[in-house]
C-alpha cells in the first residue's frame, strides 16, 4: 500500500489573509491555551462538567508544555502541506493541512475568544478555500468538541455533515466536492 500524499496542498494566499510564520507559533500556542480556559469555563457555565474537565486538562497541560507544543506548531507552520491564515488585523487563526484524502480545517484560535475574529476569518477564507476544494475535487473535514463551533461550521460550510464521533468528545465532519460548484 503507498502512502504517497494524494491531495495537493491547500491554497496558501487568500485575499485579506496573512500567513502564518514560524514566529507566531507562540502566539498560537497562547491563543490554544487561553481558548481552553476560555472553552473550560463556558462549557461549566452551560452545564457540561465532563466537556469542562476536558476543556480544563488540555489548558493545564498547554500551558505546562511549550516547550513541547511551541516547536509542533513550528513543524505545521513550516510544513508545505498545512495553510495556517490569520486575519488581517492578526486576531484569529485557522489552518488547513492537507492528508492522504483530504483538507483538514484545524487550530481555529483567536486572540480573545468569543469576540466574532473566529467567525470573520472563517466567513473570509472559507469561500476561497471552498472553490478550490470544488474545483479540484477535494474532500473537507474537521472535527471539534465545540457544539457551538460546530453549528458556526454547519453555517459557514454549505454541505457539512457529521459523519461520527472521534476521541475525546469530539464529532467528526465533512464536506464533500461538489462538482460544478466553482461556476456558480
Amino acid at each position: 500500500m503507498s502512502t504517497a500524499r494524494t491531495v495537493p496542498s491547500p491554497p496558501v494566499k487568500v485575499p485579506g489573509t496573512v500567513a502564518a510564520t514560524s514566529w507566531d507559533a507562540g502566539r498560537i500556542w497562547l491563543w490554544q491555551v487561553t481558548g481552553w480556559f476560555y472553552g473550560a469555563r463556558a462549557r461549566a457555565q452551560r452545564g457540561r462538567p465532563i466537556a469542562a474537565a476536558l476543556n480544563s486538562l488540555y489548558a493545564v497541560v498547554g500551558l505546562l508544555t511549550p516547550y513541547l507544543l511551541i516547536p509542533i506548531y513550528i513543524a505545521l507552520i513550516a510544513a508545505p502541506s498545512t495553510s495556517y491564515r490569520f486575519d488581517s488585523a492578526r486576531t484569529a487563526v485557522l489552518a488547513v493541512s492537507a492528508t492522504r484524502d483530504s483538507w483538514s480545517i484545524h487550530d481555529h484560535v483567536a486572540k480573545r475568544p468569543g469576540d466574532g475574529a473566529g467567525r470573520r476569518l472563517r466567513r473570509q477564507l472559507l469561500p476561497t478555500l471552498l472553490a478550490d476544494a470544488d474545483r479540484r475535487g477535494i474532500l473537507v473535514t474537521l472535527e471539534t468538541s465545540v457544539p457551538e463551533l460546530a453549528d458556526a461550521y454547519c453555517e459557514d460550510i454549505e454541505g457539512l455533515r457529521k459523519v461520527g464521533k472521534g476521541v475525546l468528545l469530539r464529532r467528526l465532519y465533512r464536506r464533500d466536492p461538489v462538482p460544478g460548484a466553482e461556476s456558480r
